[in-house]
């Protein structure tokens, strides 16, 4: 393993951290809801709140960081440096069981059920982030245009997604705390 290549991965990761703790999505992160109100013989409304367009736009740019594995920051990438990384098997098991438990809560169902299918937050994600955000796949961005056609839907969509960015988020935070025991004990190495 090339220790010189490893810490420059481990500190490229918390820099993009650093960067997304920055941004205002992330200072919105806290307020993000949606109001729905209804008024008999009107029809019903959402208003999203929280991140904006622009700010989400902004979040994913750095975002895709952590989640496209051609890049070496990706969790999937971190997994298989931690593997080898020459530190204590507790900061290995500590990212091992977030990036588990990371994994577990996108897999779980959203409050939301379109045309007869429970949707998670997963899918709700990879279909904004691959189908309309962050990349154009081809099955993904034709369900991206569907639910676009839908405002009110949309706006729930959107939240959604919203909130499965933030579960990813806690995942970058606290990977980046691992991170800096990490570089603690190789650094320390002679």
């Amino acid at each position: 393993m090339n220790i010189k290549a490893a810490i420059d991965t481990l500190r490229l990761f918390n820099e993009k951290a650093d960067k997304l703790e920055g941004l205002s999505f992330t200072k919105s992160l806290g307020k993000s809801g949606v109001t729905i109100s209804y008024k008999l013989g009107q029809p019903v409304q959402v208003e999203r709140h929280g991140p904006d367009d622009e700010s989400i736009d902004a979040f994913v740019l750095t975002m895709r960081f952590f989640v496209q594995n051609n890049e070496a920051t990706s969790f999937k990438n971190m997994a298989d440096l931690y593997t080898e990384l020459p530190v204590d098997a507790e900061l290995k098991n500590k990212f091992n069981d977030a990036r588990a438990k990371t994994n577990a809560g996108l897999d779980k169902k959203t409050p939301i059920k379109l045309n007869g299918v429970d949707l998670t937050w997963r899918g709700i994600y990879e279909i904004f982030l691959w189908g309309g955000l962050a990349h154009a796949n081809q099955e993904k961005k034709a369900v991206y245009d569907s639910w676009a056609k839908d405002p009110f839907s949309f706006r729930l969509l959107q939240n959604e997604f919203v909130f499965a960015m933030g579960i990813i988020l806690n995942m970058i935070f606290y990977t980046r705390a691992v991170n800096k025991a990490a570089l603690g004990q190789l650094e320390a190495k002679p």
